[in-house]
């Protein structure tokens, strides 16, 4: 850490104060804001100097030794806003939630704490961090290590659970991206996720900007981009095929157990979902429950209840959906960041509903203008998606 006590009492930063100050001006001993042990100034040579707990102490706000990499990385992020005329603050020890920030800072009568996460933690932890910013009145956004960003194939990229809680909206266009910075190239990276074909991956696009160039708003509001190329659409397909034709883990799984007994009403099964279903819509990360399950819930409990060209509201199928949620049939993710994110994907399901002409939206209302019907074969049913695939991702339907 770069902030220590001296035994006055006076708080001192590595960022701020001249090397030539240690030890005449500032003699030890020091001791840690937070948890007010005594802490160790290490002058390395091949480290930057830094203040390390004893090993024998600990600290409930430094849970690890910290590394070089999380060190520059909160020095490059306070240079950068010192430079756009803040007056950010390192390691700020926030009394009333017991948290200490990365870096905290005010803009626009609004503060924003940066946490800059470079290590695999808990997806409890970041949460519960989250939500103590929050009520604090603090707006947390996370900053994830370039060394995270872990690209497959393609335009693939893994993404671990604790990371969702990162996610930031644009809320210009209601697109969503993770932050990440490289202290080494002193640039960001911005992951915009497109679809989600498994639970721990996405198809997504990634933008690149050197923080000398980054203004504060991309930061608070995300940049302006273009979307990608679909180069991933063929990948999407090879996803429908798999929920088709590998074998479907559905034991102590209440989202897929749950419509299994809804197909068997229908002397079907889960590999028979319907075509119109298990496509990529705007916030489907919002769900863990799989896009094929969430949608096919729509297509086969939903709209057979609504007669043909009549029309249901909005707030009827999100209160039938939050009663499944409830009831811990469909799973959802904790994206604290993300505003009404369940709604926006629901949302934007029905408009491809709309798109391939099975819903009109009126403006007062959705009408269903066309019934949809289950396949009879596997052949059939991929037949059908191969269809759709064409016209979702090659005419324009998919945004």
């Amino acid at each position: 850490m770069f902030t220590a006590l001296t035994k006055n009492g006076q708080t001192i930063s590595l960022l701020t104060t001249s090397r030539a100050c240690f030890p005449s001006h500032y003699p030890p001993p020091y001791y840690c804001p937070a948890c007010s042990q005594n802490v160790i100034l290490k002058k390395g040579t091949k480290r930057r100097w830094h203040f390390a707990h004893q090993r024998s102490s600990f600290c409930s706000h430094q849970a690890e030794p910290e590394t070089e990499e999380h060190l520059a990385g909160k020095s490059i992020l306070y240079q950068w806003l010192e430079e756009k005329g803040l007056s950010p603050s390192v390691e700020a020890c926030i009394s009333s939630i017991r948290r200490t920030a990365d870096v905290l800072f005010t803009w626009k009568n609004n503060t924003y704490a940066l946490e800059f996460q470079c290590s695999s933690i808990s997806s409890e932890e970041t949460l519960q961090r989250t939500r103590d910013y929050y009520s604090a009145g603090i707006t947390p956004i996370w900053i994830f290590s370039a060394c995270r960003l872990r690209k497959m194939e393609g335009s693939r990229y893994a993404i671990h659970s604790f990371e969702w809680t990162g996610l930031r909206e644009r809320r210009k266009d209601l697109r969503s991206a993770f932050i990440y910075l490289s202290p080494e190239s002193s640039s960001f990276y911005y992951l915009f996720p497109r679809a989600l074909p498994v639970d721990s991956a996405v198809f997504g696009d990634l933008y690149t900007m050197p923080i000398t160039h980054t203004p504060i708003e991309h930061l608070i509001y995300l940049p302006n981009t273009l979307n990608g190329p679909l180069t991933w659409a063929a990948n999407w397909i090879k996803q429908k095929k798999n929920w088709r034709f590998q074998t479907n883990q559905w034991r102590g799984k209440p989202d897929k157990t749950y419509m299994r007994q809804i197909f068997a009403k229908h002397r079907s099964d889960l590999p028979f979902f319907p075509p119109e279903a298990g496509w990529p819509s705007l916030s489907m990360e919002a769900f863990q429950t799989s896009s094929y399950i969430w949608q096919s819930w729509i297509m086969l409990c939903f709209l057979p209840n609504i007669p043909l060209y009549q029309c249901f509201s909005f707030r009827t199928i999100c209160n039938e959906i939050d009663s499944l949620i409830l009831n811990h049939i469909f799973i959802i993710r904790e994206l604290p960041s993300i505003s009404s994110p369940i709604e926006k994907a629901v949302f934007s399901y029905l408009e491809l509903l709309e798109r391939i002409g099975i819903l009109k939206n009126t403006g007062a209302g959705w009408k269903k203008v066309k019934n949809m019907y289950l396949p009879i074969s596997l052949e059939d049913a991929f037949m059908m998606d191969k269809k759709w695939s064409n016209i979702i991702f090659y005419k324009g339907i998919m945004n």
